[in-house]
């Protein structure tokens, strides 16, 4: 009889040791998975954050895309502009150089046959000399200097 107590207390000693061995085995899986649990609603919460910071930014950054679109032609409509008017100021500058050497070239014929007259002269450039009207010898550069000028501010008048 005492044999039979003493097996069964052995058999009750390894019961309980499998017990406790289970009851370890499932703590641990417990807090296992309370970990993972957490781990994964905290990776949620974050995600969650992200999505609003997200659609946020998209929202605010969406009011900037036309004013940029603005911006964006207003300058190139300001380059194509400053083209044109370099191109314009070109021009110009052509157009009195090449008044500039038709005077010169002009005076000089005149030069050659001794005589100019205010009759001679292009436009309303007769008008603005203050010499009496008829044949006049041309030997002053004063003349020449205020005739180039007059050509000039009437270039830039007309532009």
């Amino acid at each position: 009889m005492y044999q039979i107590i003493n097996i069964s207390r052995q058999k009750n000693y390894c019961y309980l040791f499998i017990c406790r061995k289970a009851k370890d085995t499932y703590v641990r899986l417990r807090k296992e998975r309370d970990y993972h649990r957490m781990h994964h609603k905290r990776i949620v919460q974050e995600k969650n954050r992200l999505i609003t910071d997200l659609r946020r930014l998209r929202d605010h950054y969406s009011c900037y895309e036309p004013a940029l679109r603005t911006l964006k032609t207003k300058y190139e409509t300001a380059m194509k502009e400053k083209m044109l008017s370099k191109l314009e100021r070109d021009r110009i500058m052509g157009e009195v150089q090449g008044l500039k050497s038709a005077l010169k070239t002009k005076e000089l014929t005149q030069l050659s046959n001794g005589m100019c007259s205010q009759n001679s002269l292009p436009g309303d450039l007769a008008s603005h000399l203050h010499n009496p009207v008829g044949p006049t010898v041309c030997s002053s550069n004063y003349n020449n200097n205020y005739l180039l000028i007059i050509l000039y501010k009437q270039v830039s008048l007309s532009t």
